[in-house]
């Protein structure tokens, strides 16, 4: 998948591409989100818990910074930690207390991780990360007259 592009033009494109990762992430993996307000990051996540088994209702933690939920249907991975820095700014991310508990716990067992505006960790160095680029339109230039059309660009994955 590294260095590829979806064009996804629907809601359900984007779970086929959810769909996909799920099947492709393991426990302990760390999945890092990168994209513009309203390029489909959350609606992502919503998607990818689904997949993995989760029923409830997925929310941004936007205010609350970190929300967890159960995975019910992957063989290793039974937590997805769902974390959202839209509301730090870059100098905060890194002083955060639940963001440095999250980041202490990357790669434990049966934990997925999943970070939505992880562009906000200028200082941090997360190595070994899927990193997902979320765009507008199907060139990226913002909303345009096909407002559903996202390209999402696979630019790494860990090394296995």
């Amino acid at each position: 998948m590294r260095g590829e592009k979806f064009l996804v033009k629907s809601l359900e494109e984007l779970e086929e591409l959810a769909e996909r990762v799920a099947k492709e992430v393991r426990a302990g993996d760390l999945l890092l989100l990168e994209g513009e307000l309203g390029s489909g990051k959350t609606a992502f996540v919503k998607l990818l818990a689904k997949a993995l088994g989760f029923e409830g209702e997925v929310t941004s933690p936007s205010f609350t910074v970190v929300n967890e939920y159960a995975a019910t249907s992957s063989p290793s991975i039974n937590k997805i930690v769902h974390v959202d820095l839209y509301r730090l700014e870059e100098n905060e991310v890194a002083e955060e207390g639940a963001v440095r508990d999250v980041l202490e716990r990357v790669g434990e067992e049966r934990r997925l991780t999943v970070i939505e505006w992880s562009d906000r960790f200028r200082n941090v160095n997360l190595k070994d990360a899927w990193r997902l680029r979320f765009q507008h339109g199907p060139a990226g230039g913002g909303v345009n007259e096909t407002e559903t059309e996202r390209v999402v660009t696979v630019e790494e994955w860990p090394k296995r």
